[in-house]
């Protein structure tokens, strides 16, 4: 954590080092901020799993933090609405800053979701799933005047189910696929290059953004690049809002492509079988394939 006079900036990074995630409160998140320091910043570690103990409590009224580093002690004081008062002491240590900068309008593709929504529609893989992969289409008009190729051509998001050989997964894994139209499913939705891209994320870390954005009432922005580059999600504020925090998580991604050499290849192809198919049964503006061991389509 670090301390300054107007900003309080909380940074965590995984045991595995794939996932980085930076909160920042203003002063004015707090209803008493104070910092006794000649310096103007203050800089301390903490084991993350001892602070998450303190917040466990329920019917929590008011929360009040100390950090002495003449003791290297932070002290967590609550007070519930019961009238309990609970203290809880933890050890801190000096530590390096950590620090990971990726600026989001370098990369082409950006995927804005409401946050309740994409909770939703991750709801529907299996709760052992590790990884998923997100492919994103450039948008193009359809080559074909029917209404199914139309469809098929705003289909620019595929969400699908990933398991590493190196695991165990077998071809008897669940496998589930989510085509999803860009036009309804998204707020917004942009790719600026001129072929699929695809990245293949831990699904476990980018559900504990959605979570907070889910508390906070925000919607949730994805962009990234290609395989092998780092994808960044953060809270998307709706209208013209004035907040007193942020926060941004930066997910490591599979070097290798998942996107097969035979698929998404052209919105022409994709717009040709659509309307030889009649472009199948559409929900929530997208198509969803999940496929088992014995190759059951629904």
């Amino acid at each position: 954590m670090s301390l300054s006079f107007v900003l309080l900036v909380l940074r965590s990074i995984n045991s595995a080092r794939s996932a980085f995630l930076a909160v920042t409160l203003s002063a004015q998140f707090f209803e008493s901020y104070n910092l006794f320091a000649s310096t103007g910043l203050v800089q301390a570690g903490v084991l993350l799993k001892h602070l998450l103990a303190a917040f466990r409590s329920s019917r929590v009224s008011s929360m009040a933090f100390e950090l002495n580093l003449e003791q290297a002690t932070l002290t967590v004081t609550l007070k519930c609405d019961n009238g309990l008062l609970k203290r809880y002491g933890l050890d801190i240590s000096s530590s390096d800053i950590l620090q990971a900068t990726l600026d989001g309008d370098d990369l082409p593709v950006c995927v804005v979701a409401e946050s309740a929504e994409l909770n939703r529609l991750l709801g529907t893989f299996q709760s052992t799933l590790d990884e998923i992969t997100i492919i994103a289409q450039p948008e193009q008009e359809p080559q074909h005047s029917t209404a199914a190729a139309a469809a098929a051509a705003r289909r620019s998001v595929q969400i699908k189910s990933f398991y590493d050989p190196a695991k165990g997964a077998s071809s008897r894994s669940l496998q589930t696929s989510l085509e999803l139209n860009s036009q309804t499913v998204f707020k917004a939705y942009s790719h600026a290059g001129v072929s699929a891209s695809d990245v293949t994320i831990n699904l476990k870390d980018l559900k504990a953004l959605l979570g907070l954005c889910l508390e906070l009432g925000a919607d949730v922005s994805l962009r990234f690049d290609k395989a092998g580059l780092p994808l960044l999600a953060v809270p998307h504020l709706r209208g013209a809002q004035e907040v007193d925090y942020t926060a941004e998580l930066i997910l490591a991604t599979l070097q290798e492509s998942q996107i097969p050499d035979d698929e998404w290849t052209t919105t022409d192809n994709a717009g040709a079988a659509a309307a030889a198919a009649g472009a199948g049964d559409e929900v929530a503006g997208g198509t969803a394939v999940v496929q088992g061991s014995a190759g059951f389509r629904g």
